[in-house]
């Protein structure tokens, strides 16, 4: 990993990479999960421990302020859990962190190393990483091909503070913040590791809904995309609500449907496009 947060954590880490024991974090509006996570060869296992609520509404813009709180549930939870591991990665909410795929002449890892140290090397190549006052990059090669003159790699950008405030939330509970991962990164990791070989030859796509956006994450071997999906408020709010609603049946939620399967069409399309791919298996 090019950058680090702090000495020992990272974000956006290349597909298919993972790391070894540890206890992964997850926080949602209302609770938070624990699970351990194993990695052999190229197969993640999961071993769920288990969710917590939370005493308040968790707010991603205010986490500072929520650090204590939410750092003695973890510590309490693990111990009760009788988790020893200290090594532990947080997920991040989608929309945190900046993702962008970049295409490069082709460099190698040395040349892109010290080309990456200058700030303007980033910003003369994506604008939006110059509108930052402080910013925290993060890099990982996807493709680097001498013959093709091309260096293909994905780029994460967010504000310095940010950014640490996640691995603080990681000490605050008592544990090693090995890294910090993108939820969009996270989830086409674990597919991807999860998949046969055969399938990942092939172009995947994942349509993630959470609680204040929904996206399609596709990706291959050698390409990662997201895509937000604009939808309506009402239909964000109606999604957010769904799992509450014990029928879903009817005219009205045929509309819903109708309108954001549309907007997955659309955005298929555009991938397809971008990706020169003509299908895609979606989860």
């Amino acid at each position: 990993m090019a950058r680090s947060l702090t000495k020992s954590a990272s974000f956006l880490r290349p597909i298919g990479k993972g790391s070894d024991d540890l206890v992964a974090v997850k926080l949602h509006s209302n609770a938070v999960t624990l699970a351990e996570v194993r990695h052999k060869s190229n197969v993640i296992n999961i071993d769920q421990l288990g969710s917590v609520g939370l005493p308040r509404r968790f707010d991603p813009q205010n986490l500072a302020r929520q650090q204590d709180m939410i750092g003695e549930i973890i510590r309490t939870f693990r111990d009760q859990s009788g988790v020893t591991n200290r090594d532990a990665g947080i997920v991040l909410p989608g929309g945190i962190v900046s993702l962008r795929q970049l295409n490069l002449p082709y460099m190698t890892a040395a040349e892109l190393a010290k080309e990456a140290e200058d700030i303007t090397f980033w910003t003369e190549i994506e604008p939006d990483i110059g509108k930052l006052e402080d910013p925290q990059i993060s890099y990982a090669t996807l493709v680097s091909s001498e013959n093709d003159d091309l260096t293909r790699v994905v780029v994460g950008f967010a504000e310095r503070a940010s950014m640490t405030q996640w691995s603080d939330l990681l000490l605050n509970a008592h544990l090693n913040p090995v890294f910090l991962e993108l939820e969009s990164v996270a989830l086409a990791n674990y597919l991807y590791a999860s998949i046969s070989p055969e399938e990942r030859q092939q172009s995947q796509a994942i349509m993630h809904v959470s609680g204040d956006r929904i996206e399609l994450i596709a990706f291959a071997a050698q390409r990662f995309h997201v895509l937000k999906l604009e939808i309506s408020e009402f239909d964000q709010v109606l999604l957010s609500e769904i799992e509450d609603v014990s029928d879903t049946t009817g005219e009205f939620w045929d509309e819903v449907g109708g309108r954001i399967a549309n907007t997955m069409k659309q955005a298929v399309m555009l991938l397809h496009e971008e990706l020169s791919s003509s299908q895609f298996k979606i989860h």
